[in-house]
């Protein structure tokens, strides 16, 4: 009986269970995320090598000329550590990470979550999956703020494959409707945030409307976006909303 309940252990069937209890499902990017995980030993005893806390999310990228949706690993944290765990005992682990700055905000349809597994010696690891609510980057928030003081509004988010990612194979893309200063101008702007502990820096397409005849053939050839990368230092960011909407005004207008 004890080898057949260690070959169902070693399959998944009768063997250690794992949760992850995090004190607070809405967290910020950047930010600590802390929790506990419990583990419950199942019908036969099990050694725990090591546990794994893994930050996922989905993209979309283009294969055999279709769109298709992948998960992505956004982060990785290890616990290292030993336990053997004996039949019926009960642990709990407490655990406490930073958030990557790069997590994609919980906006649209952008899901994100952290899967937990138990590295366990001789069969398939446990696991475990719990959805959380990402807030946006305290630097990226200022610069929201500001796009929306300058009349954009947001209609569109999504993570798209990019190579400017920052540890990640994707960036996650917001689009957004001129209303106001701009809505004669341009046709919309998106925004890729790059938040960092020393500022932000913004990768800008700027979509302008189509005037007369060159403009209509720009248009058609794609030639009537613009694409820049603007760095905001944190001294910058600090100076408040007003000053960010003026600075992103006076970058727009110029290629505009």
């Amino acid at each position: 009986m004890s080898f057949f309940k260690k070959a169902l252990a070693s399959i998944g069937i009768g063997g250690a269970k794992v949760n992850a209890i995090f004190h607070q499902q809405t967290v910020t990017a950047g930010s600590d995320v802390s929790g506990v995980i419990q583990i419950k030993g199942g019908g036969v005893a099990q050694q725990i090598e090591k546990i794994g806390l893994m930050v996922m999310t989905q993209y979309e990228t283009e294969s055999d000329d279709r769109k298709v949706t992948v998960n992505a690993l956004v982060q990785k944290v290890d616990i290292n550590l030993r336990i053997d765990l004996q039949p019926g005992d009960e642990r709990e682990i407490p655990f406490s990470f930073c958030l990557s700055p790069y997590t994609p905000v919980s906006i649209g349809h952008t899901p994100v979550w952290v899967q937990t597994e138990l590295e366990v010696d001789m069969a398939i690891d446990p696991s475990d999956t719990d959805h959380l609510q990402v807030q946006p980057h305290p630097n990226m928030a200022a610069v929201m703020e500001a796009i929306d003081q300058l009349g954009f509004r947001l209609y569109k988010v999504k993570n798209e494959a990019s190579r400017a990612g920052r540890g990640v194979p994707f960036i996650q893309n917001f689009e957004y409707k001129p209303t106001r200063h701009f809505q004669r101008s341009l046709d919309e702007l998106e925004v890729a945030y790059l938040p960092e502990s020393g500022g932000i820096d913004l990768l800008l397409e700027i979509d302008r409307k189509a005037r007369g005849l060159s403009g209509l053939l720009l248009e058609a050839a794609d030639m009537d976006e613009t694409r820049i990368r603007l760095s905001l230092s944190q001294q910058e960011i600090a100076q408040g909303t007003a000053y960010l909407a003026e600075r992103l005004k006076q970058v727009i207008e110029d290629f505009s």
